[in-house]
C-alpha cells in the first residue's frame, strides 16, 4: 500500500516536471528565441520527454496565467483599481502616490500599442487622459498620435519615455504603502511596468505636501535625483585687467625686519602645505567671455585702491589692529 503511494506521489512530480518543461519550450517558441529553445529540446529529449506532447492541452493551462497578465482588457481593470486605492488612501499619502499615475497610464498605453492592441489603447487612452495632471496634456497629445508600434519607434518622445526610466520621489512611508497594496494586489502586469519603467527614489521623514510635489513635477522622466547635485562643479572669479600700476618699493626698515628670522609655526597633524594650482584641461578659457574696457576715471580709481593696499600692515600677533573706544556721559543734556 505504501509502495503504490510512493509510486503515485512520483508520478505525480513527473507529469508537473513534463508540463513545465513543455510550457518553458511552448514560451521560447512564441518568442522566437531558436537558439534557447534547440538547447532546451536536445536537454529534454535526453530526460524521455517527447516533443509531440507540445500539444497536449495542459501546456495551455499551464501558459493561461501569462496569457491572461496580458489580456487588452484587464489594463482599464489594472489602472482603476490603482486610482480607487490612492483615492481611499490617508490623505498624507495621496500627493505623492498620485505621481505614479501619470508614467503608468502612459507605459500601460504604449505597452498595448506595442503589443498591437490599437483598439484597447485607443479606449483606454479615451477613458483615463482627462483625470491627468494639466501639466502633463500636452504629452499626452503627442501620446495621441501614437497608434501604431512603428510610431513608438520614430517618435522621440516615446523613445525617451520607454528608454528612461520615470523618477518618483516618494517617503519611505508612502512607498511601504504602495509596495503591501502591489504584493497583495498580486498583478504581475503592474509590477513588470512597474520595475521596468518606474524608479523610486526614497527618502527618510514626512510625506511631501501637495504644493511641494505639484512644484517638482511636470518632467517628462520625473524628477531629478540626489544624485543630479553631486557632481563637481569648478567656480572662478575673473581675471583681474592689467592697469599697468608699479607698486612702490619697501622701505629699508621692512628689509631689515625681513632679515631677522622669523618664527616657525607648528604644523598641524595630518596637514599638508599650500595646494600647488592644477591645471584643468577642461576649464574655460580665461577671455571666452570678453570684459568691457575700463573707462579712465575707473582705471585712476582701481590704481589708487591697490596704491592704498599695498601701504596697509598685515594683521598678526606683532601688529594687532587698534580699537577706539567713546564713551558719553550726560548725554540726555545734548
Amino acid at each position: 500500500m505504501a509502495a503504490n503511494s510512493a509510486g503515485n506521489v512520483k508520478k505525480e512530480q513527473t507529469d508537473t516536471d513534463k508540463q513545465t518543461l513543455l510550457a518553458v519550450l511552448q514560451f521560447l517558441k512564441k518568442q522566437n528565441l531558436k537558439g534557447t529553445e534547440e538547447a532546451l529540446r536536445r536537454e529534454v529529449s535526453c530526460t524521455g520527454i517527447e516533443e509531440n506532447i507540445v500539444a497536449n492541452s495542459d501546456i495551455s493551462s499551464a501558459l493561461s496565467e501569462y496569457s491572461s497578465e496580458g489580456d487588452p482588457t484587464k489594463y482599464e481593470h489594472y489602472y482603476t483599481g490603482i486610482q480607487e486605492y490612492i483615492e481611499k488612501s490617508l490623505d498624507v499619502y495621496k500627493p505623492e502616490l498620485g505621481t505614479i499615475l501619470y508614467p503608468l497610464f502612459v507605459h500601460m498605453y504604449l505597452d498595448l500599442i506595442y503589443q498591437g492592441h490599437e483598439k484597447q489603447a485607443k479606449s483606454f487612452l479615451t477613458k483615463f487622459r482627462d483625470s491627468q495632471e494639466d501639466y502633463y496634456q500636452e504629452d499626452i497629445l503627442k501620446l495621441a498620435s501614437v497608434t501604431h508600434k512603428e510610431h513608438v519607434e520614430v517618435n522621440d518622445l516615446m523613445l525617451t519615455l520607454r528608454s528612461n526610466k520615470f523618477v518618483i520621489k516618494l517617503s519611505r512611508e508612502s512607498y511601504q504603502a504602495l509596495k503591501k497594496k502591489l504584493q497583495e494586489n498580486q498583478s504581475n502586469l503592474v509590477l513588470n511596468l512597474i520595475q521596468q519603467h518606474l524608479q523610486f527614489d526614497v527618502f527618510d521623514g514626512r510625506p511631501r505636501s501637495n504644493d511641494a510635489v505639484t512644484s517638482a513635477a511636470g518632467a517628462v522622466v520625473g524628477e531629478p535625483t540626489n544624485e543630479a547635485n553631486k557632481g563637481k562643479v569648478l567656480h572662478g572669479i575673473a581675471q583681474e585687467p592689467d592697469l599697468g600700476v608699479v607698486l612702490p618699493e619697501d622701505d629699508p626698515e621692512d628689509d631689515e625686519e625681513k632679515d631677522k628670522p622669523k618664527k616657525k609655526k607648528a604644523k598641524k597633524e595630518g596637514g599638508q602645505g599650500k595646494k600647488k594650482k592644477e591645471f584643468n584641461p577642461d576649464a574655460p578659457k580665461l577671455d571666452r567671455v570678453p570684459f568691457p574696457d575700463l573707462k579712465d576715471r575707473e582705471k585712476v580709481l582701481k590704481a589708487t585702491m591697490l596704491k592704498e593696499t599695498a601701504k596697509m600692515l598685515n594683521v598678526d600677533g606683532e601688529t594687532l589692529p587698534s580699537v577706539c573706544l567713546y564713551t558719553f556721559l550726560n548725554a540726555h543734556q545734548g
